[in-house]
């Protein structure tokens, strides 16, 4: 078979013999079994009939190819050229800056001055196509200097337009080791405010704040709520998320983008649809400050609203539970096959543990937490017994000091040891 729109030419013997145009557009045989048994005028109609049948699928197939033109040979075993996208022509350059346009109320311009002191310093700086910061590394040039999500939009009165040529001014001055100025915005995430929802009561002993998220590359919300009494609390922040520099435990969120909130799912759901549509949020906290403030949230991130079952466990679960531990403690520990300890001849040329004459101080960060909300712990046994002992050896020690100095050296000894007692132990 043919491939589609492609006609196999007729051969030079159809235009001598229109017998043969018949026998070769008809089915194999078909014209033979026709024309055998039949008279020459019933031969000659049927020759005809055929004769004007192929002429007609000619003229059908040609106005079809007309349509659609037979694709040269070479050019279908040529491989087919893609041809790029009108789209791709005019790629735009990419933004740099904020995801959104943030209110100016939210934002503060700062210079921080730096310098490379050697060429192969690190600069421990992670910053987004957006001029973004993501990461600072410790003990790096910009370690303290700058922060997460820090909008870099300048070094040495010269604008950045890109992610590269910030790159390329940062090896320049690495090996210049000259002193530079580097601008930043940064953002401003929590702003006293007394702008509250219509109807909601001032409470003595808290603050009221405007806090601000915004959602830059690979940040998350990393933040849990609990609802209590009408209100929702804050009751953790995971580390380096886009909730630990705007909320704290214990805060209160009054309101959401102005739709004041009750419950965590109406907060959950407005936190994360603004997010997905503006890339950022602007919520209303409202954070305790006195002390009968902070006992009332201290007591409301510890109350339980669901009681945790403690069901009895089956009686087949004690029972095997019972004879495992019989088992265990009937078993005598068998003696080890090999000792811990070195022999004398043991090698320590391959050692595994290598010590540095530096030592390298390494910050273990913790949870965020609200250390308004932390409490005194009740003192120890042990401490209070260390204090009595305290105390009974600076009353003692003036008596031993008021022994005659004429007295001998094992004398004076001996009286100091009786006067102190078992508190001390004199060499």
């Amino acid at each position: 078979m043919g491939k589609i729109g492609e006609v196999q030419q007729p051969s030079a013997a159809t235009d001598k013999d229109p017998t043969i145009t018949a026998r070769a557009t008809s089915p194999k045989g078909e014209t033979e079994r026709e024309t055998q048994g039949k008279s020459s005028f019933e031969r000659d109609t049927a020759v005809e009939t055929a004769r004007t049948a192929s002429k007609e699928k000619i003229e059908r197939n040609e106005s079809v190819r007309n349509k659609s033109p037979i694709v040269d040979e070479k050019e279908q075993e040529s491989p087919r050229k893609c041809r790029k996208p009108k789209s791709c022509d005019k790629v735009s350059a990419p933004t740099i800056g904020f995801p959104a346009k943030l209110p100016p109320r939210f934002l503060n311009e700062l210079t921080i001055e730096a310098s490379f002191e050697a060429p192969e310093a690190r600069s421990g700086l992670v910053v987004s196509q957006a001029m973004l910061v993501l990461q600072v590394e410790e003990y790096s040039v910009f370690s303290g200097k700058v922060a997460i999500c820090d909008f870099i939009f300048g070094i040495n009165d010269h604008e950045i337009t890109s992610k590269s040529e910030f790159c390329e001014l940062i090896r320049s001055l690495k090996r210049s080791a000259k002193p530079f100025t580097m601008k930043v915005k940064r953002p401003v995430w929590n702003l006293k405010t007394d702008r509250l929802p219509k109807g909601y009561d001032v409470v003595p002993g808290y603050d009221y704040f405007q806090g601000l998220m915004v959602l830059y590359p690979g940040g998350k919300l990393g933040m849990n709520v609990k609802s209590y009494n009408s209100k929702v609390y804050v009751t953790h922040t995971d580390q380096l998320s886009l909730s630990t520099s705007t909320c704290i435990v214990g805060d209160c969120i009054v309101e959401v983008s102005g739709t004041p909130v009750t419950c965590t799912a109406v907060c959950s759901s407005i936190i994360l649809k603004t997010l997905k549509e503006k890339k950022y949020v602007i919520m209303t906290l409202e954070r305790a400050v006195t002390q009968r403030a902070l006992h009332f949230v201290r007591f409301v991130l510890l109350a339980e609203k669901t009681k945790q079952l403690d069901p009895r466990m089956a009686a087949d679960t004690t029972r095997i539970g019972c004879s495992q531990a019989l088992r265990i403690q009937n078993i005598l520990v068998p003696a080890p096959s090999k000792s811990i300890y070195r022999s004398k001849n043991h090698k320590t040329q391959n050692k595994r543990i290598t010590i540095r004459n530096m030592a390298l101080l390494t910050l273990i960060e913790t949870d965020p937490f609200n250390p308004l909300l932390m409490q005194a712990v009740p003192p120890k046994k042990m401490d209070s017994f260390i204090e009595k002992v305290r105390h009974s050896r600076e009353s003692i020690l003036p008596t031993a000091k008021e022994v005659l100095s004429s007295e001998p050296v094992d004398r004076r000894r001996e009286s100091a040891r009786r006067s102190i007692g078992y508190l001390f132990n004199w060499k």
